[in-house]
C-alpha cells in the first residue's frame, strides 16, 4: 500500500455512484488437489475530488453481470480510500476445489455496481 491508497472503517457514507474503475493484473490460477488464484485489483479514483471509502467485494460469476446471491464471494470485502486522481492496488488470493476457468472475476463496489471484470482463462 502506497500514500495514495488508505484503510478506513468507511462507517456514515453515503453510497455515491460509480467513480472507481478496476482491472485485475497478473491473475494466475494453479491446480493440483485444489486450485489457487493468486493476482491483483488496480482501483482508480479518476475524479478530482475525494470519494468516500469503498467497499470492494470479489465474486466468481458465470457472467459479467453482478446477480447477488448468485455469484460466489471469493475475497472478503476491503474497504479503501483511494485519494481523487490516484489508484491503488489490492492483492487476491483464494482456494477453491475445483479449477475456475472460463468464469469471470467481479470487482463490486458498495452499490452493487461491477468496476472491474476479468474471464478466467
Amino acid at each position: 500500500q502506497g500514500d495514495d491508497f488508505e484503510t478506513t472503517a468507511g462507517v456514515g457514507y453515503e453510497i455515491p455512484p460509480t467513480t472507481l474503475t478496476g482491472s485485475f493484473s497478473g491473475v494466475k490460477q494453479t491446480c493440483q488437489t485444489t486450485c489457487s488464484v493468486k493476482g491483483s485489483l488496480v482501483m482508480l479514483n479518476s475524479t478530482s475530488s475525494p470519494v468516500p471509502p469503498t467497499r470492494i467485494r470479489v465474486f466468481t460469476s458465470t457472467n459479467a453481470t453482478y446477480e447477488a446471491g448468485i455469484d460466489i464471494l471469493q475475497s472478503a470485502p476491503v474497504t479503501r480510500l483511494i485519494k481523487p486522481g490516484k489508484s491503488g492496488k489490492l492483492k487476491l488470493a483464494g482456494t477453491n476445489a475445483t479449477s475456475l476457468s472460463g468464469t469471470f472475476l467481479l470487482a463490486v463496489d458498495d452499490s452493487d455496481a461491477v468496476v472491474g471484470t476479468l474471464l478466467i482463462p
